[in-house]
C-alpha cells in the first residue's frame, strides 16, 4: 500500500454518495501508520 493511501471505499449504494471502508482495512492502515511513525521515532 502506498503511504499515506487510505484503503479505498467501498460504495454502498448506486448514488454513489453512501460509502463505507471495510474495517479490517481500516484496521490495517491504522496499524501500518503506527508502525511508520514509531519507526521514525526510533531513528
Amino acid at each position: 500500500m502506498k503511504e499515506g493511501a487510505f484503503p479505498k471505499p467501498i460504495s454502498l449504494s448506486d448514488d454513489g454518495i453512501r460509502k463505507a471502508f471495510v474495517s479490517d482495512e481500516v484496521q490495517a492502515w491504522i496499524d501500518d501508520r503506527i508502525s511508520l511513525r514509531d519507526q521514525k521515532d526510533a531513528a
